[in-house]
């Protein structure tokens, strides 16, 4: 199989197997006790999928050869930070960008508001996890799996696919829902049971499990 085509198909399965799952942990009880699971929005999941299949897995793949071009292959400690700070000043920013401009065009959005509004943050909370998350990826982690590793978010879903999430969040409350709930307490409800699930779960650049 050509790389380009495993790359993406390894991102867009984790994205959509990911965003399924933080679905389902939206809406899970932190009592433990039993509830029905709501249907899965197959809408949000199918952008989240094609976000990977056509963005995150092709970027990453290219994008971590030029660094490995520009830093050598050494797996060493020094290089691995070398390769670290190149990434975090070259490859995040733009995928930053690209990411939030794809998902505000899937979502029928202008692009430049969207990114204006959240690459600061993302930016900002990406750089205090991802530098060491990539530090232990180039010292440890065989190129061969670097495209999956990039997509868990350990940064608690502070970084952009957890921006796209929130965002639609915001989009519940104003009343666009791809559901067609009109009433508001209906909106709440279903803003109160994801804004839940960003205080029982902490576990990215792409999700396996984002808030």
């Amino acid at each position: 199989m050509h790389p380009a085509l495993r790359a993406s198909l390894t991102s867009g399965s984790l994205f959509f197997a990911g965003d399924i799952l933080s679905q389902k942990l939206a809406h899970a009880r932190s009592d433990g006790t039993s509830y029905i699971p709501p249907p899965i929005d197959w809408n949000r999941t199918g952008k989240f999928a094609l976000s990977g299949l056509l963005l995150h897995g092709p970027y990453f793949l290219y994008g971590f050869r030029q660094v490995d071009r520009l830093c050598g292959h050494q797996a060493t400690l020094l290089n691995a930070v070398k390769k670290a700070v190149v990434s975090q000043v070259t490859l995040f920013p733009v995928f930053i960008c690209s990411f939030l401009a794809f998902s505000a065009v899937l979502d029928g959005e202008a692009p430049l508001p969207r990114i204006r509004g959240k690459f600061q943050e993302v930016f900002v909370n990406g750089t205090l996890v991802w530098p060491v998350a990539n530090v232990i990826s180039f010292r440890f982690v065989p190129v061969a799996y670097r495209i999956p590793s990039s997509s868990v978010d350990p940064s608690g879903g502070r970084g952009p696919i957890g921006a796209a999430k929130r965002h639609r969040i915001t989009t519940h409350r104003e009343g666009r829902t791809q559901n067609g709930l009109k009433k508001p307490e209906q909106i709440d409800s279903i803003v109160e049971q994801q804004q839940s699930y960003h205080q029982i779960v902490r576990t990215p650049r792409g999700p396996l499990i984002v808030v």
